[in-house]
């Protein structure tokens, strides 16, 4: 018995990450965050809102930035993210959250095409329904 009362639990969290800086990349964002002491720190996990809650996005991490590839199809729009900071006891803090637009690349084929031309796909339709 005497053994655990030694133990002390450690109930204090780890001080929450800043985010540095969330930036659309080739292919996922990337957010870059400064990172906290703890003697006790675990680790940082990088979080994306997915329908309203947060969800895991990188697993654990112990570096300072992580890019997130795991964007939706078509994914162009705004995305909000945070980094939580956990240590060994499960003790977590979260950062402030961070809205990053991302707008889906072009692909090079769509910029050299002019604007005017019409795709041959609508051609025939139109075709078909002048008959």
């Amino acid at each position: 018995g005497l053994e655990v009362s030694a133990v002390i639990t450690d109930r204090t969290p780890p001080p929450a990450p800043l985010i540095i800086s969330a930036e659309a990349v080739d292919g996922g964002i990337r957010v870059h965050w400064k990172q906290v002491e703890d003697r006790s720190l675990l680790g940082y996990w990088l979080e994306r809102r997915i329908d309203g809650k947060f969800n895991d996005v990188s697993g654990l991490l112990t570096v300072d930035e992580f890019t997130d590839r795991k964007l939706p199809a078509n994914a162009a729009g705004n995305y909000v993210y945070r980094v939580v900071a956990r240590d060994m006891a499960g003790n977590s803090a979260a950062s402030a959250e961070q809205t990053v637009k991302y707008e889906k690349p072009r692909a090079p084929e769509e910029k050299a095409a002019p604007a005017a031309a019409p795709s041959p796909a609508a051609a025939p339709v139109q075709t078909q329904e002048k008959k």
